[in-house]
């Protein structure tokens, strides 16, 4: 995994058509058939690329964040029932607990969405991710998510801006109306909001508007960035404090690099494989997972 991963790569820069409206590539043939996709990487990057991001960074073990895990995880903790209806397994590794998403149904890949990206980012290869360290309460979490395309740098500035693309068919409100949308823009880093107007049949694009996402968090989607900040934090203190849910069942040491059947000498001690559910008030429920379900967490081979 840790060579699979490219360090200090972007996405490629938005390119706006010429001319509006633009049409979108219909669906149909190889995009029909393989209209969904499976929850694998690099369709579905994992959390275990944090992991895997900070490896091969050299970042020091003592340095490690409390928390890794992906955007689902922060979708789920901020009450985005879109998220909350899936499980979620945890595993103690060291001080850092590494949170994986398990995904209970496919997505569609040749969805209008996806087809406006083509349009303006042309078809790229893999997967682009932002893994970012966040302040969260006390804890230290670092968040891996999706990013879409960037911005070509400013003439001051020698990096690229990273971009975040909603499409709709709706006008800007079903846009800024989305749960998710604060939550989204905080963990991915993205500095700017392009809506995509597009037609009602979804045949073509008629527009681009560009929104400021700092104004998008922090004026438009004000309540909700606010709330969902507030319910992440109260919840990931339930789960990680020292008296928290998931500490008491993470002391038996599980991690055998060597394969001799034992724990290694010097090796980060690794707890049970704990599975996290939400209950009907959106309140995570910790049990311990199923050993004979075959559930790993914390990658093969982590050291």
């Amino acid at each position: 995994m840790v060579r699979r991963v490219g360090l200090n790569q972007t996405p490629g820069h938005i390119c706006e058509p010429q001319v509006y409206p633009a049409p979108l590539m219909q669906r149909g043939g190889r995009h029909h058939k393989d209209s969904y996709s499976k929850a694998s990487f690099p369709s579905e990057p994992s959390s275990r690329v944090g992991v895997a991001v900070m490896v091969a960074a050299g970042y020091p073990r003592d340095q490690w964040p409390d928390v890794v895990c992906g955007t689902s995880f922060i979708h789920a903790l901020s009450g985005n029932a879109a998220y909350t209806r899936d499980a979620y397994y945890a595993q103690q590794c060291g001080g850092t607990v590494v949170i994986l998403r398990h995904r209970t149904k496919a997505w569609p890949t040749a969805d209008t969405g996806h087809l406006v990206e083509h349009l303006l980012v042309g078809r790229v290869e893999g997967s682009f991710l932002a893994s970012t360290i966040l302040r969260i309460g006390g804890h230290r979490v670092l968040v891996t998510s999706e990013v879409d395309v960037t911005l070509p740098p400013p003439p001051a500035d020698g990096a690229d801006r990273l971009v975040e693309i909603k499409s709709t068919t709706k006008g800007r409100s079903s846009v800024l109306g989305k749960q998710g949308l604060p939550v989204q823009l905080t963990c991915n880093g993205s500095v700017e909001l392009a809506i995509v107007h597009v037609s009602n049949d979804s045949q073509r694009v008629d527009s681009v508007e560009w929104l400021d996402a700092e104004s998008v968090r922090h004026e438009h989607c004000r309540d909700r960035n606010i709330y969902a900040g507030q319910r992440v934090r109260v919840l990931l203190d339930r789960l990680f404090d020292d008296a928290g849910l998931l500490r008491g069942a993470n002391a038996t040491p599980q991690c055998d690099q060597d394969g001799d059947g034992g724990e290694d000498d010097g090796a980060p001690r690794c707890g049970h494989v704990l599975k996290i559910e939400f209950d009907e008030g959106k309140a995570p429920v910790v049990t311990i997972a199923d050993v004979a379900a075959g559930v790993t967490v914390v990658p093969d081979g982590f050291e």
